[in-house]
Order: structure tokens, then sequence, then C-alpha cells
């Protein structure tokens, strides 16, 4: 049986949390879409586009420019890039610091109006023109420009990742619109593909794993510390958080034993990791029967029930469980039980040491009697 301290970790490796950083995302490439005139019958003179900004989006931008010429709004498009002002903006400051004044602005000649509108239901009042007919539709003025020619417009994203700019030609001539929408996301730093805090919560979950098991018992608190160490960092090296996730359990165990061995050996801690597998591959069903230490003869039945004889002729009863390697006893005539970390065990004797609160740590030889 492999040792169980190694299973405990792989709970924690889909943990996705940790220290981010803001990138430019490009949400609809450079497209160009005609608005015809107002007064014309044929064609619309309105369109709406629906924009999926990505999760995480901290703000988003999009850049507009309307030609009545085609010619000039795709040489437009193909010279001003907003994903590229932005993320060349982005490396030198961060998102809180930029300035429409930094990404510049495409040239346009002539107008259109563009309202981000506030939600789906305003699309089709938008789109049947209720406005003409002395209605309205709802929009967000943030996000939205009247008789512009070209410009960058910012936007912090509200509560819904769909969002739909809604666009309007009033003028006597059909225009050509250029679009471009950037958003920018925040998302985690890794290193080989493990946030920060991921390593954090897998150093600590790797350190109680191993004072559970008695290795306080064994080594200083700082060579715990060490060998947590050095076992997160030769597991995040090694592995990708995702090639961890796919590994099945067996696999797991062997690469994770391989790693706190290799860490034993540069350490220097001599820490002996078969006995202590060996130790917790003990069941309940090993321990039943009659043993003999030190002070006393004592009895552990199949039953959980247990007996014990001092040698000074006093005898006492109670009850007694297993449970990751500890013998727990609780005495009739105590209020608590008694722990006691299993150090060492064979078929016929087995070595344990007190864990008594109040800092009691005398350890017993126990040699069975019979069955």
């Amino acid at each position: 049986m492999k040792i169980k301290l190694l299973v405990i970790l792989s709970f924690y490796f889909s943990i996705s949390f940790g220290q981010s950083e803001e990138k430019a995302v490009e949400v609809i490439k450079p497209q160009i879409f005609f608005l015809n005139a107002a007064e014309n019958i044929f064609g619309s003179s309105r369109q709406v586009i629906p924009i999926t900004l990505p999760p995480k989006t901290i703000k988003w931008y999009y850049t507009i420019s309307a030609f009545r010429n085609e010619k000039d709004v795709r040489e437009v498009s193909g010279t001003f890039n907003l994903l590229a002002s932005l993320s060349k903006v982005l490396d030198a400051t961060n998102v809180s610091a930029i300035t429409l004044k930094m990404l510049g602005t495409p040239p346009g000649s002539d107008y259109c109006d563009v309202f981000l509108l506030k939600s789906n239901k305003e699309v089709k009042k938008f789109e049947d023109k209720d406005d003409v007919w002395g209605g309205h539709f709802g929009y967000i003025r943030e996000g939205s420009r009247e008789r512009i020619v070209s410009g960058v417009v910012d936007i912090k994203p509200n509560a819904t990742l769909t969002q739909y700019l809604a666009f309007r030609n009033k003028g006597l001539y059909g225009v050509n619109v250029s679009l471009q929408v950037v958003a920018i996301v925040k998302q985690e730093i890794t290193i080989n593909g493990w946030t920060k805090e991921q390593k954090n919560k897998l150093y600590e979950t790797t350190k109680s794993s191993l004072l559970s098991l008695g290795l306080d018992n064994i080594i200083s608190s700082n060579e715990i510390h060490k060998l947590s160490a050095c076992a997160v960092k030769k597991i995040s090296s090694q592995y990708t958080s995702g090639q961890i996730d796919n590994l099945a359990k067996y696999e797991m165990q062997d690469i994770q034993m391989d790693i706190y061995k290799n860490c034993n050996t540069e350490l220097g801690l001599k820490i002996d990791f078969d006995q202590i597998n060996e130790t917790l591959s003990i069941t309940k069903s090993k321990l039943v029967g009659k043993w003999k230490d030190e002070n006393s003869t004592f009895i552990l039945s199949a039953t959980g029930s247990l007996s014990i004889q001092s040698d000074d002729g006093k005898e006492t009863s109670g009850t007694w469980e297993l449970s990751q390697g500890l013998l727990k006893m609780k005495l009739s005539d105590a209020n608590k039980n008694n722990e006691y970390q299993i150090l060492k065990f064979s078929k016929n004797k087995f070595t344990y040491q007190s864990k008594d609160s109040k800092g009691d740590q005398t350890i017993y030889n126990a040699v069975k009697i019979s069955e």
C-alpha cells in the first residue's frame, strides 16, 4: 500500500486563486459595415451588434470610424489597431492609469450615432425605430456617442457579459463604419500553470498531512517546513496543475512517493518512509489481541472494548479505535481519549508514543501475548 498522505494533496490541485495581471483581449476584430441614409427605403440605416465580453472583464473599449467612402474606412481599419495600442500601453502601465489620449484617435470624416443599449429588450425598440414614432429606447450614456466621426470609447462592464452596440445614421448619405472591440481581462499570474495561491494551499496541505502522521515526533518543525516546501517546488516545477488533474490515483501516488523520498535525501532528514507506510497500513484487525508493554497488560477486542491491568494490579476498562495511525483509548474513568502515535508495527509487536496534551511523549513497546 502506498503512503496515504500522498492522496490528500490531490484535492487541492484545482484551486484557482492567486495574483493577477491585466491582458488586452480582442472581442470583435476590425470589421466594416454600411449604414444606409435615413431617408433611403432600400437597406437599413440602423444596425445592432451583440458583444460577448470574456469572463473577468474589468473594462472594455471600442473604436469607431465613419466615412462615406469605403476605401477610406478600409485604410483606417488596416492602420489603426486598438488591440495593439492597448497591449502596448498595458506593458508600460496598469489599466487604471490608461487614458484615451494614450491610445490615439483614428481618422474619420462622416457622422453616425452609436448607443450602448441597456438590455436585449431595447434592441427591438431600436430596430423598430420607436424613437421616430414618439417612443424611445433605453441606452447607457457612458458608452454612447451621438454624431461621432471617430474615436475610442472606454466602458466599465455591468453585471452581464452580453452587451449591445446600436448604430444609427440620420444623415442624407450612407456611411461606412469601422468597428473594433477590445476587453481588458484580469487573469492570474502562473508559473508552469500554478498560481502563487495554489502553491501556498499545496504547502499548507502538505505540512498538515505530515503533522497528522506524527512526523513532528521524528523531525523538527523547521525540517517539516523544508520538506513541505521541497515537495511543492518539485511538483509545481515538474508538472502543470492540469497534468496533475489528469493523473490516475495510482500514478499520483508513485510520483509523490518519489518526490518525498528525493526531498528526504536532499535535505538529509533520514525519514524512513517505508516504515511510515507500513504503519499507515495497520488495520484495526491487526491490533486485536492481548498485549504486554513496560507497565501493563491490555486487551484490544474486535468489538472495540478495552481492558487494562497495570503491573501494580490496578484494573480499568474502556473503548479503543484506530484512526490514521493513532491508537485512541477512552477509559471509563476518564473524560477524554488518550492518544498514541504508532511509530513501528509488526505482527507480534508495535511501538507507540503518547501524544498527551500536557507534553507527555513517553514511548512504549508492546509485545503480543495471544490473539
